[in-house]
């Protein structure tokens, strides 16, 4: 581990050796410096347990310099944020493509969702976060009792990032029970349309609307009944109707 103090503050820090060189903002005085590497006593900061990024002079994202990597590994470049910059390493410590991609979503997750009262993010586990618990505030079905409908106004997701992703999709299943013809507890059916060049958030928004029903697929359903009530009770569809994609800020 590499302990360190803000040179401004001098809050302390403690990180991964593998973070040396990298460059961060202190989460107190907001001040960027690198992470120092073992052989100094200097560096920089972290926030929440996951790397800050920084901005170029031009407060743009610049992914020129890692498009050749990508190509050669097959992966799809991310989709450039004005807002999200991935970790600056130094050149003893390159972060691969998919790292930087693992740090990008992890600031859109956090930006998006940010005052957002339908949807929060509960927890993100790993450095850049690899596994993510995601909680939605909106009107669903928890089960049905006879010909009654039992609502459930408060859910909560699992969302995995696999070795492979951003190439192939997350993996999500529900934390919390719901009865929707494209969810069994196991898995969330995400539809066939995933790309690398998706943002999670927006994955994200699209599990809220399933558990809404603003969404959903009869015709090849994970539970049958839900797909026949489904489809016999059209008329009390959407379970909720709100519009579950946060305003851009």
């Amino acid at each position: 581990m590499i302990k360190f103090n803000c040179p401004k503050c001098h809050t302390e820090f403690e990180v991964d050796d593998e973070l040396a060189g990298a460059r961060v903002a202190c989460s107190e005085c907001d001040m960027h410096f690198q992470v120092p590497t073992l052989a100094s006593n200097e560096g920089n900061s972290f926030v929440n347990g996951v790397e800050e990024s920084v901005h170029d002079s031009s407060g743009k994202l610049d992914l020129s310099a890692d498009l050749a990597e990508y190509c050669a590994s097959g992966e799809q470049p991310p989709v450039p944020q004005a807002d999200l910059v991935p970790p600056q390493p130094s050149p003893q410590q390159k972060l691969s493509p998919r790292q930087r991609r693992l740090a990008s979503d992890f600031r859109m997750m956090q930006e998006h969702f940010k005052d957002f009262p339908l949807i929060h993010l509960e927890q993100a586990q790993g450095n850049p976060p690899e596994r993510y618990v995601v909680s939605y505030h909106v009107r669903g079905i928890e089960c049905l009792k006879g010909d009654q409908v039992v609502y459930r106004n408060y859910h909560e997701v699992e969302i995995k990032l696999p070795g492979t992703y951003p190439r192939t999709p997350p993996t999500c299943r529900m934390l919390t029970p719901i009865f929707h013809p494209n969810i069994e507890p196991a898995i969330i059916c995400i539809g066939d349309h995933w790309t690398a060049a998706e943002r999670l958030c927006d994955l994200v928004v699209r599990i809220g609307e399933m558990i809404a029903y603003q969404a959903h697929n009869i015709k090849s359903p994970l539970d049958g009944e839900a797909a026949m009530w489904t489809d016999l009770h059209q008329d009390m569809l959407p379970i909720d109707g709100r519009d579950l994609t946060p305003p851009e800020s």
